[in-house]
């Protein structure tokens, strides 16, 4: 599927710095600011996706520069409620085109959110845990043994991607490694 939309913020992914930051079993392309933050609200929550292809693309080339192996990609699952309601997931158009372009496949059965919850953005950490607690399942006839790379969007507190984590080892993934487009500090 291709996204083409007007009023994509390119001019100001373009202004971006890309470039891989690692921390332990994370990687993250861009620096938090109110640029980056604006656009990944800005493409959520005003129906503009394709801003999301252009960063994984961008991430992507950066990817295929580094020595990552792993033997699939999946990204953090919405509910199939949520994910008809905002018409996207951010995450899983980010892991296609890093799939396209490294040549890691992509998985979407690996990981499924089976319990409709709050949106995040609005929770403090305490309440970020208690509401995903639980709500993702992992299938570990593609997890059991493999090397996972699972994509978001944001890290904030880590409580989505350290659930998606317990899920896949819970299923016998191998390891897993975090790829976000940023990380945000609170």
């Amino acid at each position: 599927m291709q996204f083409i939309f007007p009023n994509e913020k390119y001019d100001d992914i373009n202004s971006l710095k890309f470039d891989a930051h690692i921390i332990d079993n994370h990687i993250y392309f861009v620096e938090y600011n109110d640029v980056i933050s604006s656009i990944i609200k800005y493409a959520k929550y005003t129906h503009h996706p394709a801003s999301f292809v252009l960063i994984g693309k961008k991430i992507a080339q950066i990817l295929k520069k580094t020595n990552l192996t792993a033997d699939l990609i999946t990204y953090v699952p919405m509910h199939f409620k949520a994910q008809k309601k905002r018409g996207f997931n951010q995450s899983m158009i980010l892991a296609k085109e890093i799939s396209k372009t490294t040549g890691i496949p992509i998985c979407h059965e690996a990981l499924r959110k089976i319990k409709q919850t709050c949106n995040q953005a609005s929770l403090n950490a305490s309440m970020r845990l208690v509401n995903l607690k639980g709500v993702f399942f992992a299938d570990d006839r593609y997890t059991a043994g493999r090397r996972i790379i699972i994509v978001d969007d944001i890290y904030t507190t880590g409580t989505t991607l350290n659930e998606c984590r317990n899920a896949l080892i819970e299923s016998m993934a191998d390891s897993v490694i975090y790829l976000t487009i940023t990380k945000r500090n609170i």
